[in-house]
């Protein structure tokens, strides 16, 4: 991890910790008990966007226009390979979203 600082190191650690520990309890929740293939799909969609969160730390650290504005280097992953990878984590995360919606209506 090139050029990071304590407060970049501090923030990758705890996005990739906190995706970790999300995707093992939501796939444990899933094996041993009964938490539903929707529950999970949305889990699993927000710890894969947690962890792409981390390869930029930086983000956290500048205001909200210039981070929109700018373009800035992931720590592992090509820029064009990141962004597909956040997007994948979304649409996880979507499809969850509406899989769960579907259940519980009454149509």
């Amino acid at each position: 991890m090139p050029d990071l600082h304590f407060k970049d190191i501090l923030i990758t650690t705890f996005c990739w910790g906190t995706s970790f520990i999300l995707a093992s309890a939501a796939s444990y929740n899933y094996l041993s008990s009964d938490l539903k293939f929707d529950s999970l799909l949305i889990h699993i969609g927000a710890s894969v966007t947690l962890f792409c969160a981390g390869l930029l730390p930086k983000m956290f650290f500048i205001p909200l226009k210039q981070t929109l504005s700018c373009t800035m280097k992931p720590l592992l992953f090509s820029p064009k390979s990141h962004l597909y990878l956040t997007y994948l984590g979304i649409f996880i995360t979507a499809i969850g979203i509406v899989l769960q919606t579907l259940r519980f209506s009454n149509f």
